[in-house]
């Protein structure tokens, strides 16, 4: 299974800049982020500016991904996917840490990112529009923004974001 992000600020910016910390990762003698090294093990800059993801395990890929939906952790995913192979004995689920399983989660991102940025600028996109929707899960207030688009007789309904508010937001002004 492969990915390509044919636009790599989208590799170099989103994944790679935003959801790290590097004054937190730091080795104590060194200056590159380790984790952000190892989350970004699978993506492989091409000569034409591109990023090529190989995922060589579909089933432990798809397996995680659908795990992560669910809105498992990443460590829970690990977990579940080694019971999994304990009782089905499938050594192809051999192996998988909650490390990798971010990996895979950066992978979906940035194709994700790299969809939504093709239907945006497809040049029979003249229109959009932006939806949110604030509800409350768990006692958890959270903000879901979507964006709607039609490309070519198709709907896209994208989902751009989900954001959890954990402090109290009302719309009452205090004086």
């Amino acid at each position: 299974m492969q990915f390509v992000i044919s636009r790599p600020t989208i590799v170099d910016d989103v994944v790679g800049d935003l959801f790290f910390h590097p004054k937190e990762d730091e080795k104590d003698d060194a200056s590159n982020p380790i984790t952000k090294v190892n989350a970004m093990k699978l993506f492989k800059l091409q000569e034409d500016g591109s990023y090529l993801v190989t995922i060589k395990n579909s089933l432990r890929f798809n397996l995680a991904i659908r795990h992560v939906f669910i809105r498992l952790s990443f460590q829970q995913t690990s977990k579940v996917i080694e019971q999994h192979r304990s009782v089905t004995k499938n050594a192809k689920l051999n192996s998988l840490n909650d490390h990798m399983v971010g990996q895979f989660v950066r992978v979906l991102l940035a194709v994700s990112v790299q969809i939504i940025s093709d239907v945006l600028i497809d040049p029979a996109v003249w229109a959009f529009s932006l939806a949110a929707n604030a509800s409350t899960h768990l006692g958890v207030p959270l903000l879901d923004q979507w964006i709607r688009v039609r490309v070519k007789g198709v709907f896209y309904n994208l989902h751009l974001v989900l954001i959890p508010f954990f402090e109290r937001h009302t719309a009452q002004r205090t004086t």
